[in-house]
């Protein structure tokens, strides 16, 4: 039997909440269609119009005793096109679309579903990354800061 960290657990739990965003379940984007997890994703003429990655970055750590509480940062990147009717309304349709997604009213102790310490999900900025020179595409991230307890040799 394999085994899954509590980090593993915890982006899977935001990657399947990320695919969820879809109009047919009451979103305003179909993002979910195309979420990547550690890459930034590049979209071609098939693909949705918009799209998401997750990125996990660098854990901040404390000790105490053979108990380790690590602080994960992770974004969520969102792109859309600039050749909309307006980028800058589905730029926000999109934010609101992570947002909503991730913060799910059924996990009032912000705990990912218990793999998290309890109130262990917080959120961070949210920026939107202008339009690059001959890109065309404007982008979007949302960060959260997961929070979860680990036992030395049992992440």
């Amino acid at each position: 039997m394999s085994y899954t960290s509590k980090r593993q657990a915890a982006v899977a739990v935001i990657l399947a909440r990320l695919e969820e965003i879809t109009v047919e379940n009451g979103f305003a984007t179909d993002a979910g269609e195309n979420v990547s997890l550690g890459e930034t994703p590049q979209l071609g003429p098939d693909d949705p119009d918009v799209a998401l990655s997750i990125l996990v970055q660098d854990d901040d750590t404390g000790h105490q005793g053979e108990h380790i509480v690590c602080q994960v940062p992770i974004e969520v990147h969102g792109i859309v096109p600039d050749n909309m009717a307006s980028p800058t309304a589905a730029m926000e349709a999109l934010v609101s679309d992570i947002k909503r997604a991730i913060e799910v009213a059924g996990d009032p102790a912000r705990s990912l579903g218990g793999i998290l310490v309890r109130r262990g999900l917080t959120r961070g900025s949210t920026r939107i990354l202008r339009r690059a020179a001959g890109s065309e595409y404007m982008g979007v991230v949302v960060q959260y800061v997961a929070t979860l307890g680990e036992v030395w040799g049992a992440p």
